[in-house]
């Protein structure tokens, strides 16, 4: 179990790569954000599918330096990363690594809280919006309202002509 330099860079190449992809993922959440408030729909879907694609690149960054450290320490090695370093890297190599895992383990708290943050926004808006439309589709429609035989109120809808079709198509 003796890492050479080489794997050292190796190492902290991938803990630097992963701290930029989590830096890029809250800019597109950000990004998002704002695009949603202004309504620019094709700009959501966009920012969306980047977003998406940053999540798997973070997998595949993670999977890399799970490599590294198994080519490191061998089969067996702890999966966290302060722990892999503590438990099977050199004493020297740890004031250079242990600043580096505490920017990444803040990064992925940020991008955790914000990615629920936004995931809260988007379900809310998305409620706001569906109500909207069953107001839209329920206005649009004629209620009956009659008596059964037992004297319960009793409401039947019946759509509307062409018109209320076009509002509620339209929304």
């Amino acid at each position: 179990m003796v890492r050479t330099p080489y794997q050292l860079e190796q190492l902290v190449a991938s803990i630097e790569r992963e701290c930029a992809l989590h830096d890029r993922y809250l800019t597109l959440v950000a990004q998002e954000q704002r695009a949603m408030i202004g309504l620019v729909l094709d700009e959501c879907q966009i920012l969306g599918e980047k977003r998406n694609q940053i999540c798997v690149d973070i997998t595949r960054e993670r999977d890399k330096r799970t490599q590294i450290m198994e080519a490191i320490a061998g089969k067996d090695f702890p999966f966290k990363l302060s722990d892999f370093i503590r438990d099977k890297m050199p004493h020297s190599d740890h004031r250079r690594l242990f600043p580096l895992i505490e920017k990444l383990k803040s990064l992925v708290k940020k991008s955790q809280r914000t990615s629920q943050e936004f995931s809260l926004v988007l379900n809310y808006s998305l409620g706001l919006v569906t109500s909207n439309l069953s107001i839209i589709r329920s206005a649009s429609q004629e209620v009956q309202k009659g008596y059964t035989v037992h004297g319960i109120i009793r409401e039947s809808v019946h759509p509307v002509g062409s018109r209320a079709s076009v509002t509620l198509r339209e929304a």
